[in-house]
């Protein structure tokens, strides 16, 4: 803070001087640091605290690729609503047609899984309620945060690329070119996978499995097979209750997680094989790295929207006009990784051992980008 006046200050700022010739004390206005943390662009001085005129931050511009996101964005979370129409105006044909099914809660192990327990009748018909508001209010938080996010940064481009909707359309796009590439490339060879088993199921039947599959499947795959091993190691590590955060997502890429990614898709690529075939693993291990990405870094909401999204894309009229167009921005946008990666998502030796101790509100690891 500045010093006191003594009293040959105002003779010496009479003078013009800058600095009392008697006490050495800044004359001006403020305090000598005052103009240097302007410069920096500081609100305040970090010298004595005084409220700095700042000229208004120029408005940063984006570049075509931002300009990708935010269509893909946009189709994204048509593609939520419009699928959460189609299972809503259909759900009288799927309940009847679940009214003598059953439906496995399962720890997914590759090849074989542990059955927990099975739900049937009234309670598989529930589930499938509760499923459809679970999977809308993941959409509705997914929006909100996007546009939390667009006020607080004034549609930053980079800040706009990394929010809940754009995270989660790039990814999905991301997922539905590679998966194009590598199905093309197989059937070039006489290799495809096979889709046999999906007659035996009829169309109601169809669409509760898809729709499921991006709540259940994220559920066994990413938060049983990252989230509570990630869980469990942060507890011993930082013996706080908090812990149990990890299991919602969002905790940001470190060594720990990283190697649960590698060891959770494989196993995820494993459990395509039945019904599938061997075509299908590579396929499904590539998708889910990217899923178990999307729950590492962004939470559990983000990575059941991609996969609900990927599954019941063909659900809705014009759907598949929508997926071809998420497929050729997903090239586009596969390339632009390619030029620009994002070291910190796969460089391993970078990464800390694990992410810091959850501190703040029980979202707040949802809430880092």
């Amino acid at each position: 803070m500045a010093s006191p006046e003594c009293d040959k200050c105002e003779e010496w700022r009479r003078k013009g001087a800058t600095y009392c010739g008697e006490c050495g004390r800044f004359l001006g206005d403020g305090c000598p640091m005052c103009q240097m943390w302007k410069d920096r662009g500081a609100a305040f001085c970090g010298e004595c605290g005084r409220a700095l005129d700042r000229p208004p931050a120029e408005k940063r511009k984006g570049n075509i690729f931002h300009t990708i996101i935010k269509f893909s964005a946009a189709l994204f979370l048509l593609s939520v609503v419009c699928a959460l129409l189609a299972d809503i105006a259909s759900a009288g044909n799927i309940l009847d047609a679940l009214e003598n099914k059953s439906l496995g809660f399962y720890i997914p192990l590759g090849l074989e899984d542990i059955v927990l327990f099975r739900l049937s009748g009234t309670g598989l018909s529930a589930y499938f309620v509760i499923e459809l508001a679970v999977i809308g209010l993941f959409g509705a938080y997914a929006t909100y945060r996007t546009f939390a996010v667009r006020k607080e940064c004034g549609d930053d481009p980079d800040r706009m690329a990394h929010t809940d909707l754009s995270a989660a359309a790039s990814i999905l796009c991301v997922t539905l070119a590679t998966s194009l590439i590598y199905l093309m490339f197989m059937a070039a060879g006489g290799h495809t996978a096979d889709t046999s088993w999906m007659d035996r199921y009829s169309r109601w039947e169809m669409m509760f499995m898809l729709t499921n599959a991006g709540l259940q499947e994220e559920l066994a795959y990413r938060l049983v097979l990252i989230g509570i091993p990630m869980a469990v190691i942060a507890f011993a590590k930082y013996r706080d209750v908090k812990c149990w955060r990890f299991l919602l997502g969002g905790f940001g890429m470190s060594k720990a997680a990283f190697i649960l990614i590698l060891v959770s898709s494989a196993i995820f690529g494993l459990g395509h094989y039945d019904g599938w075939g061997w075509v299908k693993v590579i396929d499904a291990f590539a998708g889910g790295i990217l899923f178990a990405y999307a729950y590492s870094e962004y939470g559990l909401h983000v990575c059941v929207l991609i996969h609900f999204v990927n599954d019941t894309l063909t659900l809705f009229p014009g759907g598949i006009f929508i997926e071809l167009a998420m497929m050729g921005l997903g090239l586009i946008i596969l390339i632009y990784w390619i030029i620009k990666p994002n070291r910190s998502a796969y460089r391993f030796t970078d990464m800390p051992s694990m992410p810091p101790r959850p501190e703040g509100k029980v979202l707040s690891m949802w809430e880092r980008h």
